[in-house]
C-alpha cells in the first residue's frame, strides 16, 4: 500500500525541517545523551542493505549535527572513555523493497553508566527523513517523541552488543 504524498516542508505545522550543520531540539553534538529515531525509505540508502542502518546514521550525524557518526573499535567496547553512537538494527531496514523503516540511534552513549532507568531521562527525538533531488531533509516529529519513547524502551539504551560489533567492523 502506497503512503500518502508528503507534503511540502512549509506546509508542515509546528515541525522542524533541520538545517545543514545545525543541531535541532536536544541533539547535542558533543556530550548529551540523545536517542534519535528516523523514518525513510531504505531503497533511498546508498549502499548494501545490511550497511543502510550505519550509513543513515552517518548522513545524519553529518547533515544535522556536523560530526561523524561515532562507533566503538572493534575490542574496544568497554574500555574506551569517550562515549560513542549506538546502532540498532531494526526490522526491515534491510529490504530489498523501497519501504519506509524505522531506524535507531543511541547518540552519545557512554559505556560506562548503562542502567536501564537511566533511559526515561534520555531525550527521544523522531525525524521523518527524505531524499528530494538528491539533498536530505530531515524533519523533526515532535509529535512522534511520547509513542516513541514508549516503542523504544524494550530497545537496550546503547544496542546490543552484536550490532556494535558489527559496526566496529566499518
Amino acid at each position: 500500500m502506497d503512503e500518502p504524498p508528503m507534503k511540502k516542508l512549509e506546509e508542515l505545522p509546528g515541525e522542524d525541517v533541520a538545517q545543514p550543520g545545525a543541531a535541532q531540539g536536544t541533539v547535542d553534538s558533543k556530550h548529551s545523551p540523545c536517542r534519535v529515531i528516523i523514518r525513510t525509505r531504505v531503497t533511498n540508502i546508498n549502499g548494501p542493505p545490511e550497511d543502510r542502518a550505519y550509513n543513515l546514521g552517518q548522513i545524519f550525524c553529518s547533515h544535522v549535527l556536523n560530526r561523524q557518526l561515532r562507533v566503538a573499535p572493534d575490542g574496544d567496547d568497554e574500555n574506551c572513555e569517550q562515549p560513542v553512537d549506538a546502532v540498532h538494527f531494526l526490522p526491515l531496514c534491510d529490504s530489498p523493497q523501497p519501504v519506509h523503516a524505522w531506524f535507531m540511534y543511541d547518540l552519545n552513549f557512554d559505556r560506562r553508566q548503562r542502567a536501564p532507568q537511566d533511559l526515561a531521562q534520555i531525550p527521544h527525538e523522531v525525524y521523518l527523513c527524505s531524499l528530494i533531488d538528491g539533498r536530505w531533509i530531515f524533519t523533526r516529529r515532535r509529535i512522534w517523541s511520547d509513542e516513541a519513547r514508549k516503542r523504544s524502551a524494550s530497545h537496550q539504551w546503547g544496542g546490543p552488543s552484536k550490532a556494535k560489533s558489527h559496526i566496529a567492523m566499518k
